[in-house]
């Protein structure tokens, strides 16, 4: 099937450019089923253009990520927008604010649209898609590398110029009542090794090959040192990958400061690390 991804423009009256986790392991997945899966990235592109008319008129789906509340009014605003070049297409959202809708709260806001599926886990992508839960490749399991492909050196250099994501985890221990992530539940790590390893080779190979010797990420980790002993071995990654390829790596994260301590410990090299 052909499906497009939206990255919904930033809501706060500008574009914001940013390589986004959550648009790129939904594609590196449904890319692993053998869909044809294109991007529509709202902060470069636009609605208007040929090409993205194109491509929303041939989607049989349209998937579109909202990665906190404050996109939720954009969306409702896009839709109508997206009927009126492809008025048959299904639509399909996610993401983290989505996942913490119920489907009272999910059908005040978009049910007056008509074929719009909430989307909470992969059950619900499955049912949409019409395939079987388990012909849908857990997310550590696939690479990311096909979807940087598809979108080719160029865009993908305007992403690397600026700081972008980094898949490490989600989900926290902590519950704490400010924070609208996912959270009272146990970390779950996004990648394999294997694929973190791989991800980031290919990621600093095309930096280098446009000149660029800087990469900056921004972890998704909720607590970055929550569990010590799987930080390790992607620090550990990060580190062989500096060093064999020159570029200067950077990663911010953020991280409780009882979690960093109790790392200090377990780690005993993790000031050099």
């Amino acid at each position: 099937m052909n499906i497009v991804l939206i990255a919904p423009r930033y809501p706060y009256g500008k574009d914001q450019i940013y390589l986004s986790v959550s648009v790129t392991a939904v594609a590196a997945r449904l890319i692993a089923m053998e869909h044809i899966v294109d991007i529509v990235d709202l902060n470069i592109d636009r609605l208007e253009s040929q090409r993205v008319q194109e491509l929303m008129q041939k989607a049989n789906f349209v998937g579109i990520s909202l990665t906190g509340s404050p996109n939720i009014p954009g969306v409702i605003k896009l839709i109508p927008k997206l009927r009126m070049v492809a008025p048959n297409t299904t639509i399909l959202l996610g993401g983290q604010v989505v996942k913490q809708l119920t489907r009272d709260q999910f059908t005040q806001l978009f049910g007056n649209f008509g074929r719009v599926f909430q989307i909470n886990k992969r059950e619900d992508l499955a049912q949409a898609l019409g395939c079987e839960k388990n012909s849908i490749p857990p997310l550590e399991s696939v690479s990311f590398i096909p979807v940087w492909q598809k979108m080719g050196e160029e865009r993908m250099i305007l992403y690397l110029e600026r700081e972008g994501a980094l898949a490490v985890s989600q989900g926290c221990k902590f519950n704490c009542s400010f924070c609208g992530a996912q959270k009272g539940e146990d970390e779950e790590f996004l990648r394999s090794a294997e694929n973190f390893e791989a991800d980031l080779q290919y990621l600093v190979a095309l930096a280098k090959s446009h000149g660029l010797s800087k990469l900056e990420f921004y972890a998704t980790s909720l607590d970055f040192f929550q569990n010590p002993n799987l930080v390790r071995e992607q620090l550990e990654i990060l580190a062989k990958v500096r060093k064999e390829s020159g570029v200067d790596v950077r990663v911010r994260c953020l991280s409780c400061f009882t979690s960093f301590i109790d790392a200090e410990k377990i780690i005993p090299n993790l000031k050099d690390l």
